[in-house]
């Protein structure tokens, strides 16, 4: 039987440092950005509005910052899914 492989076992080939973007969704655009700033402290970004849901209850932005290596990518990764404003993170 043929197991499909999920997108976790594709892994990435990136050149870092590099620019990474995420994206985060949540209830407002304001409290996005400030768990954004409360996850990367004092690592420069750039964030930008992006969507409004179809009822208006939820909104994604762009988050871009430049990452240093695979574990610092998955580690912001992880750590913005954690917190408790963030809905989801692509």
């Amino acid at each position: 039987m043929h197991n499909p492989r999920s997108l976790d076992d594709e892994k990435i080939d990136l050149q870092y440092p590099c620019a990474w973007e995420y994206r985060v969704i949540g209830e407002t655009l304001e409290k996005l950005k400030v768990a954004v700033a409360e996850v990367f402290q004092t690592r420069e970004f750039t964030f930008a509005g992006s969507n409004k849901s179809k009822g208006g209850k939820y909104f994604s932005a762009i988050v871009e910052t430049e990452v240093e290596s695979e574990p610092v990518r998955q580690e912001l990764f992880e750590a913005l899914k954690r917190h408790s404003a963030i809905k989801i993170v692509l």
